[in-house]
């Protein structure tokens, strides 16, 4: 089987270029159980990623929250 080749389609940024999110700016040890942030929506849709990201950052902190995802973002709440 061949594959059609496309011109004109932009590449992704490599992954050293991606901004990143230190586990520190997520702030657990601040956090009431009940109190939620937003972590802003951006285009490309990268909400599943972050979820993960939150998701391991919360586990390594000993806490436990819940992700949805919504247009304006990925919200997080502390359930811990």
């Amino acid at each position: 089987m061949a594959y059609a080749i496309e011109t004109g389609i932009p590449a992704p940024l490599p992954r050293a270029t991606r901004p990143r999110v230190s586990r520190q700016s997520y702030r657990f040890a601040e956090m009431r159980a009940g109190d939620s942030f937003l972590i802003p929506a951006e285009d490309g849709g990268l909400e599943a990623n972050r979820r993960i990201c939150v998701l391991t950052a919360a586990r390594k902190a000993g806490v436990r929250v819940i992700t949805r995802v919504s247009e304006d973002g990925l919200r997080v709440w502390r359930l811990t």
